[in-house]
């Protein structure tokens, strides 16, 4: 489906939507251009990309999609109709709950709107790679917005990565002053790039005034383009439309996040389960130590044996270990990381003990994890794992809810 275009929207990492649709590719700008400014409006406008790409997928497929279904209803439909795999289903989840939490609260952090701004550019890339025809498609690395003035560190850290990450063309840089120099001045070119493509971006919505008219009036042009497209697919084959969800299956089993990327989605996990987590703000190195009547997720906890990942306290009773790692690595075999760091930890002075130690172990419970939703066919590469070191007869097992 190609929908009116507008150069005005090109999108420093989402341009190649503009074939799609127009209004798919407005969104994912302002949330380009607000994601330091207005975290809370980027928030906004990425749960609704999430939706309109959701609704894409839907008509490519010939999903049936009932005016009054939600975002939550539509990609439970996706996910049974195998358009969309457990990861997609995680990270469209993950643009709806901060985008709920933004609009109920009214609140926004930068950091939460970076990490969401680049799972909708990964969203993005597997929904091309799945229904534009292109599935050499090369999207290049995310290209980082210009670091604001007010740059709080763990900001910065992030933006360094992304930096970084823009220029590497191997997987280390060699120690030799050609190759550091050479590396500075791809750097500095990129940043350059990167800037004047933001810059674009910002003076091109300036010109652009964003009345609730006129976007009433294109969401209503938007639905009456999808339903066009999802009635063209109905009439289709159905070998043809099989072929469109074998394929869109395909590519989303290919998506991956990186280490960063993993943490931050390990970390929304551990928060929805009750415990307070920031893997880059909340860690030994920053100062976060237990507190009474707090639940603390408190990243690198140095043991004996080396950093754990996260150490859960309640209150000030360390209660378990957690190993994670980055997606489609092994899950089962990392719980021999938390058994030594169990081993391997102390409890200070000012903590109070859990019970222990059972045998050599002195925090009970050991979990290890890729953040990867379970799936019964890749078991030791997704879920959650976890041990009861307490008994010696206790063998790991995944925790398939």
């Amino acid at each position: 489906m190609t929908g009116p275009t507008n150069k005005a929207f090109a999108s420093p990492n989402f341009a190649f939507l503009t074939k799609y649709d127009e209004v798919l590719v407005r969104h994912a700008a302002l949330a380009e251009r607000y994601v330091f400014d207005d975290p809370n409006a980027a928030l906004l406008k990425l749960r609704q990309f999430g939706e309109l790409l959701a609704q894409h997928a839907a008509a490519y497929t010939g999903a049936a999609v009932e005016e009054h279904d939600s975002q939550l209803e539509l990609i439970h439909k996706l996910l049974e109709r195998q358009v969309i795999n457990a990861q997609i289903s995680q990270l469209l989840h993950g643009l709806r709950k901060s985008g709920n939490q933004a609009a109920h609260q009214h609140t926004g952090d930068r950091r939460e709107a970076l990490h969401q701004l680049q799972m909708a550019r990964k969203l993005a890339v597997w929904f091309h790679k799945s229904f534009g025809g292109d599935t050499n498609f090369k999207a290049g690395p995310f290209l980082p917005p210009p670091e604001p003035r007010d740059t709080e560190r763990a900001l910065r850290t992030e933006l360094e990565r992304l930096r970084e990450a823009l220029v590497a063309t191997q997987d280390q840089i060699a120690g030799t002053q050609q190759l550091v120099e050479e590396h500075a001045r791809q750097r500095q070119e990129a940043e350059a790039a990167a800037q004047r493509a933001y810059d674009d971006l910002a003076a091109a919505l300036a010109l652009a005034t964003e009345t609730e008219q006129q976007l009433e009036h294109e969401r209503q042009q938007f639905q009456q383009r999808l339903a066009e497209l999802q009635a063209q697919v109905v009439e289709a084959p159905a070998a043809q439309r099989a072929a469109i969800v074998e394929l869109a299956q395909h590519e989303a089993e290919a998506l991956d996040l990186d280490e960063a990327q993993t943490r931050r989605i390990i970390d929304q996990q551990l928060c929805e389960a009750g415990w307070e987590a920031d893997t880059q703000a909340l860690t030994y190195a920053t100062g976060a130590r237990p507190v009474r009547g707090r639940n603390l997720a408190i990243a690198e906890w140095p043991t004996s044996n080396g950093p754990a990942d996260y150490v859960l306290f309640i209150g000030l009773t360390p209660v378990a270990v957690v190993e994670a790692k980055r997606q489609r690595r092994d899950v089962a075999g990392a719980i021999e990381q938390a058994r030594r760091y169990s081993r391997g930890y102390t409890t200070g002075a000012e903590q109070q003990s859990p019970g222990g130690p059972w045998g050599m172990y002195n925090v009970p419970f050991l979990f290890a994890t890729n953040g990867r939703p379970f799936l019964r066919q890749i078991a030791e590469k997704s879920g959650i794992w976890f041990c009861d070191a307490r008994q010696d007869t206790n063998h790991p097992r995944v925790l398939e809810a």
